[in-house]
């Protein structure tokens, strides 16, 4: 998806999960708020998300830059089913076998985020490996530990 459509739709998506009626969406999309690490601007957005290994698991593209201001590793707020959490955050670049394990568990769970992730899902819901392989390459994992 482009930038600009991502500038449209995230502000009605966060606010919808702001509302009493997030559970239309809370179940795998959550508002992670952070701080801009130049500006120290409070920023917010909309993501989905899976729970595995005690963790939050969120991927995004690695062309966006949103994702840096967590690298530092600096505590960040989780809207998640309508609760405010604090957590940690992780960002996974480079582990291949670690992207690759969560890409598959990730869109398992949230199958509709395959096509932003330009992976093909198999006649029985599960993804295709090489789309697998290819797509890392281009996404980031957030972890986030509360």
């Amino acid at each position: 998806m482009s930038k600009l459509l991502y500038q449209l739709i995230n502000p009605p998506i966060s606010l919808l999960l702001k509302s009493p009626l997030h559970w239309v969406m809370s179940a795998n999309t959550l508002v992670v708020e952070f701080k801009g690490r130049r500006s120290g601007k409070t920023m917010e957005t909309p993501i989905s998300y899976h729970h595995a290994d005690n963790a939050i698991h969120c991927f995004t593209a690695r062309k966006g830059i949103w994702w840096r201001n967590l690298q530092e590793g600096k505590e960040v707020r989780l809207l998640i089913k309508g609760q405010w959490k604090s957590a940690i955050p992780e960002v996974v670049l480079d582990d291949q076998e670690a992207l690759k394990a969560s890409l598959d568990a990730f869109l398992r769970a949230v199958p509709r985020d395959a096509a932003h992730s330009k992976v093909r899902l198999e006649q029985d819901g599960s993804p295709n490996n090489a789309d697998i392989q290819i797509s890392i390459g281009e996404l980031v994992l957030l972890k986030f530990r509360h």
